[in-house]
């Protein structure tokens, strides 16, 4: 009968728990720093790595909050990268060429210009045609289309929504009373 010898055993112990780290560490490395023209560190930019042969997406991440990235394209071959923020213009790198899983390649700083700029902004809305509150509903009779280029009498009599039996003094706020 055959007995283990005690520092074999420790030493395969030591290579089953070893070796899946050291898998993690092996894998190549593109790292960088995405920044505005003036050197600031943009928190939340996209980098995107591309397989250069048909340009599918490899895989990608965010900046964390100093700007800097760390990526692992999960194999060897030829790529290139972008980088993109709200509001910027996106870079690219071209021709990452990773020949072994141990490169690491640094980018440095990766400057990002700012896009086109507008000179103004013009913001429009359209008040709702009616409002509801808690113990009324409110109208506003110059919105509805049955009400274009007609009196508020017109639109009473028109509006499905409003029956008149009896001819009662009707007011509009800021108005004349009208009858109907």
């Amino acid at each position: 009968m055959q007995t283990r010898s005690e520092p074999a055993s420790v030493i395969r112990w030591f290579v089953f728990l070893w070796a899946p780290g050291q898998s993690a560490a092996c894998a190549a490395q593109i790292t960088g720093k995405v920044t505005d023209s003036s050197g600031s560190p943009l928190e939340y930019a996209t980098v995107a790595v591309y397989d250069s042969s048909d340009s599918s997406l490899v895989t990608g991440v965010v900046t964390d909050g100093e700007g800097h990235f760390s990526i692992d394209p999960g194999r060897k071959g030829h790529f290139y990268l972008k980088s993109s923020f709200i509001g910027f213009r996106t870079a690219t790198i071209s021709e990452i060429h990773i020949v072994h899983r141990t490169e690491l390649i640094e980018l440095g700083n990766i400057p990002l210009q700012l896009g086109n700029t507008l000179e103004e902004v013009t913001v429009a809305s359209v008040r709702p045609e009616v409002i509801n509150k808690i113990d009324r509903q409110v109208f506003d009779a110059g919105s509805f289309q049955s009400a274009r280029g007609g009196t508020k009498t017109a639109w009473l009599i028109s509006s499905t929504t409003i029956t008149m039996l009896l001819r009662l003094p009707v007011t509009a706020t800021g108005s004349i009373p009208s009858s109907i």
